[in-house]
């Protein structure tokens, strides 16, 4: 009984092991979008940086700013494809930075544009006005 007990208890070992050894699910574009905006809301650059390609990172993040906002909360984010490319339109609360061509505005909306990668995760390539 005893051999049985663990013989049933070292194939359900090797069988979870199994179950996990496969490769974790690619990203969708709706979660990068969702999880980049509950931090921004929150100014957290660092954090927001994890969902950007590196050209977004080196042409929209700056001092104190990300897009010419401080802090962003999406209030609406509606799904866009065009030509091929998958994007979001985005609705937003915002702080806007002094240096802002939006400066003092507190509401905008923009697209944010997705690429993905070689591993399948989709991350923020770029940002555009209407």
């Amino acid at each position: 009984m005893k051999k049985i007990a663990i013989l049933c208890l070292t194939l359900l070992c090797v069988l979870l092991a199994a179950c996990q050894s496969g490769e974790q699910a690619e990203t969708s574009p709706e979660d990068t979008v969702q999880a980049f905006f509950t931090a921004f809301e929150t100014a957290d650059y660092q954090s927001m940086q994890n969902y950007c390609t590196e050209d977004c990172v080196d042409t929209y993040f700056h001092d104190g700013d990300v897009f010419g906002m401080v802090w962003a909360k999406a209030e609406n984010i509606q799904k866009q494809t065009i030509e091929e490319e998958e994007g979001f339109l985005v609705d937003v609360q915002m702080e806007t930075a002094p240096t802002s061509a939006l400066y003092p505005e507190t509401e905008t909306s923009f697209y944010v544009w997705l690429t993905q990668n070689a591993s399948g995760d989709w991350l923020v390539d770029s940002f555009t006005t209407g």
